[in-house]
């Protein structure tokens, strides 16, 4: 029989008002089979959910089932009675139910020796009022009470809190949890916006509501923390985007004051201080002093640096989590009661897909959201009164704002339990799937080989304080050095058009892009010298054993005018174009070995640089002495598949199941797909040097690289993604369709749906490798009925028309739109895409729907006026909030301009925009005649270097490339180069004089530039009223006087000598147009006619 119920409480205590909801999941009745066994003390009687041995011999004819004094105990109490525990500990008996060490069991013989010892030693020490919550109670599971009694289990919590105003005045806390079937939902409700601790809010559930279920906080009733005899219980807060909660607390600093070394630091500090007093290392060796010299400094490094200061991370502002458990020390009673227990902290947001809200993850979990905009309308409220507004919910709706403040705590506890359940624990997915990876690997490779490192056989070496060793483990890969780790470059981001793109376009995804392209790299043989190419050497496909295998080195290249898309990326040494790859037609560089294998194949010439080219040997099948075969899928022309291609597979293989059993849009499908997704991620962490702020010693550390950080795999893995785009976007264009755009693992194109498999059938030409990947991945062979197989996938449809602004800005009107699958003749929907090219928006984009964000934003990009108005992050950063201990998380601005910011909606300059052509659309919700600007790549580093200083100098002016004026001053710019001027967007910051003096330099700069284009650019010539009227210098100097105020005499007369001026083209045409009209309304009379 199950029983669900709810039961709800309000009441008061030590100042706080508490709400407690209490939903019974289940309370289940049923029988307890008994088992029974022999053993040297006697027989043991026990049943499945619990039970105890005593033995059987001391009482002739005595029924193991009666219950005689300190005998045995009535089977139905076995599993929840009270005084079970005192029972077995006063008795010194062991359970059936505690296992051997190294079993299953959920308890096993050494924890419950420690509970034993525990257990005594708290009755000896602490009195009868600390005794409350060490008495089991009767809703608890023994075995459970026993875990949570020894700390081997967290009480997890959802975390949340609401309040108003950008002071924060707090409403309330909530924290939400599932303990012995029961999920408990409180609400700390808050007067006169007075904060609460944390300590008392966790100390107030641990020892009241959850008395006797195990958990212990101890009251050492000293004024410093000093280490007690047990640990304290562990607590594990879970919360979305935390650190804005946890600000909310009024004791928060406490965890970030209390540094100390790890229980792990302090053994080796221990062993270090024996090893250096006897003179001998662990093995009894005698030290020399070199040894002892680097033992001091391993010891001053260790000490200096205590886990717990570094093991707190602050990132996307307030994003917190732990890496270990920190002590979190409190008073209950100010100067008589400080407790502590051990703190653990989860961020939602870096365990979900990226930039997901907490409303999405509950749609995920089936768990609704709470409209507020229902109330609004019932109230006659502006919409989104009440979500702005939450001390007016609270007035007007108590109980829906309790239902709404609880549910978002809801939703962390259970997105969490799902991660955890589904995929593991750890602080961020990528850090999860760095597990996985490493676990899978050596669970495949063990199949194969004796043994096997994923340092040693993996990426072929050690990390050494932090820092790679390359000549530990092989001459091959200390050959190498850190020259992957340059090479390394991102995925490739690029816009090729700009503007209104009209007939019908898809969006192409490429199926797990990273994980796939993982599984396509060959694995190395260390054992072997690397194959070497020297200058002058030009590469063919010969020079390769497999398109997968790893190889680094220097080329020049030359792609044929007629390559559209090249493909091997570049980047500037320039400071303001550093970090961003460019695709050259040709260049000189540090290249990996698939872009320059897509290079060769798209009919480039590359040939080899002075510092040369090297490519990692690979190993064979035939010439692996295995312990058994391998999957024929996982050999491609007897080179086998990396051993990071095993580890990633599995995964892809779990997420195709789960998407088929739960559906796609499942949490166990989401949960895979980010796992997977994030493994390439981690092998290039700490490659680039890249820092982050520590927020407990407020200094930026350079992040360390990860346990599977390797440079080969990292840049192999992008370098591979690059290639297959790069070749199919090739093959698209000589067969006479056109990619609009590519983002990383996908692009657009108008290249029809139906002619999909043409391009697998085109890759299968190059290597076979592709098609067994997909087999061995998602079981599909390629298959033109269905439509299977194919390394594509259709991600978004655009039916009749897109606008495409520039790198990751796209947008279409289409939402919901039915087609037809080519392959299967099923009716299928798909949205258009949509990508905003960094666009936030106000309060009031926020709330738009999808279609509207979409009509709203394709309306300013078509009318914007120089750069677009956007609003910037209001937010705070948690290290500003800490350390000017704030109570808002929000910037203060003195003028509303400055939450204002410009952001370009035009072409960015990563390839040459050409002349633009016609293209128009009208339908219902659109109509237009914008058109559109092809492109084509750079001609060198050169060429683009000085069109990226123009093009961000002329954006930075105000200027558009939107019409073909907009264009023929770009072109001026370009032709003449663009004069420096430092344009201010908020004048509000410059004094009284310093706006004076801004005012007159602008004047002066917009008069030159007309003077420069009248004089030098046949503006004279130009046939307007001045020409007609055949105006002097004296005349136009005049005009400007009038009009701008400057005497430019002078300025004419330099201008006139000079033969060469940068020149802004389309500031001296408005200038024209302003004099032309004042000239117009001043000295030209007007027709008058006589009334007939």
């Amino acid at each position: 029989m199950l029983i669900f119920m709810i039961t709800e409480e309000n009441y008061r205590s030590n100042g706080m008002n508490i709400f407690i909801r209490r939903t019974n999941l289940k309370l289940t009745y049923k029988g307890r089979q008994v088992s029974f066994k022999i053993n040297k003390k006697g027989i043991v009687t026990g049943v499945s959910h619990g039970g105890h041995y005593q033995t059987h011999g001391g009482l002739p004819g005595m029924t193991p089932f009666l219950t005689p004094p300190n005998y045995f105990l009535n089977p139905a109490l076995f599993f929840r009675v009270s005084g079970l525990i005192d029972y077995y500990v006063k008795n010194d008996i062991t359970p059936l139910w505690v296992g051997e060490n190294g079993s299953c069991s959920k308890v096993v013989e050494g924890t419950w020796k420690y509970f034993i010892k525990k257990y005594k030693e708290s009755k000896k020490v602490i009195g009868n009022n600390g005794l409350m919550n060490r008495v089991p109670s009767g809703l608890v599971d023994v075995r459970d009470f026993v875990l949570r009694y020894c700390n081997k289990v967290y009480l997890d919590f959802g975390f949340d809190t609401e309040w108003y105003h950008d002071d924060r005045y707090i409403l309330c806390y909530q924290f939400s949890t599932t303990l012995d079937d029961i999920q408990y939902d409180f609400v700390f409700h808050v007067v006169d916006k007075c904060r609460l601790s944390l300590g008392e809010m966790i100390y107030h559930i641990v020892s009241n509501t959850f008395a006797g279920r195990g958990f212990v906080i101890l009251n050492e009733k000293l004024l410093h923390h000093k280490t007690p005899f047990y640990e304290s219980c562990n607590i594990r807060l879970i919360a979305h985007f935390s650190g804005v909660d946890f600000s909310m607390c009024n004791d928060y600093k406490e965890i970030l004051k209390y540094l100390k070394h790890s229980r792990s630091q302090e053994q080796q500090l221990a062993s270090i201080k024996l090893q250096l007093k006897d003179g001998k290392d662990k093995k009894g060796r005698s030290l020399t002093d070199d040894d002892k010299d680097k033992l001091k400094k391993r010891y001053n490094k260790i000490n200096e640096n205590p886990v717990h200061a570094t093991n707190m991370i602050s990132s996307d502002k307030h994003c917190l989590y732990t890496v270990n458990p920190r002590v979190y020390n409190f008073w209950v009673i100010p100067r008589r009661q400080r407790c502590f227990f051990k703190l653990d902290m989860r961020d939602t947001m870096k365990l979900a897909p990226p930039g997901s809200p907490l409303a999405s993850l509950g749609e995920s979990l089936g768990i609704e959201k709470m409209d507020t905009n229902v109330l609004d309308k019932q109230d006659n409220k502006p919409l989104n009164f009440y979500k702005e507004n939450m001390k007016e919910l609270r007035k007007n709706h108590f109980d829906f704002f309790v239902d709404y403040a609880i549910r978002d705590a809801r939703i962390s506890y259970e997105w969490y339990q799902n991660v955890k359940n589904i995929i593991g624990d750890g602080v961020t997915v990528s850090a999860i799937a760095a597990k996985h990876l490493t676990d899978n690997v050596k669970k495949e490779m063990l199949k194969y080989y004796n043994e096997y490192s994923w340092d040693k056989h993996a990426r072929g070496f050690k990390l050494e304080d932090g820092k790679p060793n390359y000549n530990l483990f092989y001459k091959s890969r200390g050959m190498f050095g850190d020259l992957p780790d340059y090479a390394y470059i991102g995925g490739r981001n690029e816009s090729f058009s700009h503007g209104l793109i009209t007939g019908r376009t898809y969006d192409y995804d490429l199926r797990s892009a990273y994980p796939a392209q993982m599984q396509v790299m060959r694995m190395i043989d260390f054992d072997k010298d690397p194959i070497v190419f020297n200058e002058g050497h030009v590469l063919t496909h010969d020079d390769w054993l497999h398109i997968g295998q790893a190889g680094f080195g220097y080329v020049h290249f030359e792609f044929p005018k007629s390559v559209k898309y090249p493909t091997i990326p570049l980047k500037s040494d320039k400071p303001n174009l550093k970090g961003s790859p460019v695709f050259l037609r040709k260049g000189y560089g540090l290249v990996s070995a698939p872009d320059v294998y897509a290079a060769i194949q798209v009919g480039a010439t590359v040939t080899v640089g002075k510092q040369g080219f090297m490519f990692f040997d690979l190993k064979r099948a035939s010439e692996v002495d295995a312990l058994e075969d391998f999957n024929e899928l996982d050999v491609d022309n007897d080179f086998i598949m990396h051993p990071v291609g095993f580890g990633v597979r599995s995964m892809i293989q779990i997420r195709a199941d789960f998407a088929k059993k739960y559906g796609k849009k499942s949490v166990q499908a989401q949960l895979m797909k980010i796992l997977v997704n994030s493994t390439y991620g981690k092998t290039g962490q700490g490659i680039h040097g890249n820092t982050a702020r520590n927020i407990l010693t407020d200094v930026s550390e350079v992040i360390p690289y990860s346990k599977i950080t390797d440079g080969v795999i990292a840049s192999t893995t992008t370098s591979l993604v690059r290639c297959v785009l790069g070749m199919i976007m090739n093959y698209i264009a000589d067969h006479g369709y056109t990619v609009h755009s590519v983002t990383t693992d996908g692009f657009i194109s108008d290249f029809p749906w139906e002619k999909m498999l043409e391009i697998d059938d085109y890759l299968a030409s190059i290597s076979t490798v592709y098609q067994k990947v997909i087999k061995a991945c998602w079981g599909e062979d390629l298959e033109y009925k269905t439509g299977k197989g194919s390394i594509l996938e259709v991600k978004h449809i655009q039916d009749d028309y897109f606008f495409n602004i520039k790198t990751r800005g796209n947008i279409s009107l289409d939402k919901d739109k039915s087609y037809i699958n080519p392959f299967t003749n099923e009716t299928v929907t798909f949205d258009g895409v949509f990508a905003k090219a960094g666009y936030k928006g106000d309060k009031s984009f926020k709330y738009l729907s999808d279609f509207e964000k979409r009509k709203f934003l394709l309306n300013e990009v078509l009318n914007r006026d120089g750069k677009l108005i956007d609003m910037q992050s209001d937010m705070l950063s948690f290290r500003d909030v800490k350390n000017n201990s704030l109570k808002s998380i929000t910037k203060h601005y003195d003028h509303i301009d400055d939450i204002k910011k410009g952001l370009s909606m035009d072409y960015d300059k990563k390839r040459m925009l050409q002349e633009r052509e016609y293209s128009s659309i009208k339908t219902k919700e659109f109509k237009s005649d914008y058109g559109f600007f092809p492109t084509r790549p750079f001609e060198d580093m050169a060429e683009y270097e000085y069109n990226a200083d123009v093009h961000s100098a002329f954006i930075k002016m105000g200027h558009n490339i939107k019409s073909d004026i907009g264009f023929l001053g770009y072109k001026k710019a370009l032709e003449h180069g663009f004069p420096k001027f430092k344009k201010v967007d908020k004048l509000h910051h410059l004094t009284s004089n310093e706006l004076k003096d801004y005012k007159d330099n602008f004047k002066k700069y917009e008069v030159r530039q007309f003077l420069i284009y009248m004089l030098k650019h046949g503006g004279l010539q130009r046939k307007s009223l001045f020409s007609l009227d055949e105006l002097k210098r004296k005349d136009y100097l005049k005009l400007i006087d009038e009009v701008y105020g400057i005497n430019a005499l002078d300025m004419w007369k330099n201008i006139a000598k000079r033969d060469k001026h940068n020149f802004d083209y389309l500031t001296a045409i408005d200038v024209f147009n302003r004099l032309h009209k004042h000239y117009q309304f001043v000295y030209v009379e007007e027709l008058e006619f006589e009334e007939p």
